[in-house]
């Protein structure tokens, strides 16, 4: 994405955290010259709704993003929704059609299992994140951020085998 949409997309974040959502989409959709065909731009205005409480707009923008361009961010919004749903199935599902975009790519594995652990699927986390983990590409500075690690998941693992 070039820089200036990435200047764009963090201003319009900035307007929908200060509670300025139409103005936010509409940031996102001028810099668009076809915005019912931007997969980025239909994902980040799936964003602001999410933001800004809407959450089946958010579905519908994310929803439409992804029938454009499948995405890892397409896929972790589209959980994230699911997540405010309630519907952790549907969200399991999601991060994992995320990892199947590039397998290799630790991000979408270290995502997928933070979910499955927040949902409880610790078994299927730690299937899910050890590639990542054995990973050269992982960014040593991310896993310990999000606290996936395989002593945290051994932990989850005994913690789920207890109750």
């Amino acid at each position: 994405m070039p820089d200036d949409r990435t200047a764009i997309f963090a201003d319009a974040l900035r307007l929908a955290q200060a509670r300025r959502f139409d103005e936010a989409d509409g940031l996102v959709r001028r810099s668009s010259s076809k915005p019912a065909k931007d997969a980025p731009g239909l994902a980040m205005r799936g964003r602001l709704a999410i933001v800004a409480g809407r959450p089946a707009e958010a579905r519908t923008l994310v929803e439409k993003s992804l029938k454009v361009a499948p995405s890892v961010e397409g896929y972790r919004l589209l959980a994230q929704y699911h997540l405010l749903m309630v519907e952790n199935d549907l969200a399991a599902e999601a991060v994992m059609k995320a990892v199947g975009i590039d397998e290799r790519d630790p991000g979408p594995r270290i995502e997928a299992a933070a979910v499955l652990i927040e949902i409880g699927r610790v078994d299927e986390a730690a299937e899910v994140v050890r590639p990542a983990i054995d990973s050269t590409r992982l960014d040593d500075t991310l896993a310990p951020r999000l606290e996936i690690t395989p002593a945290s998941i051994e932990i989850q693992q005994g913690d789920a085998e207890a109750a």
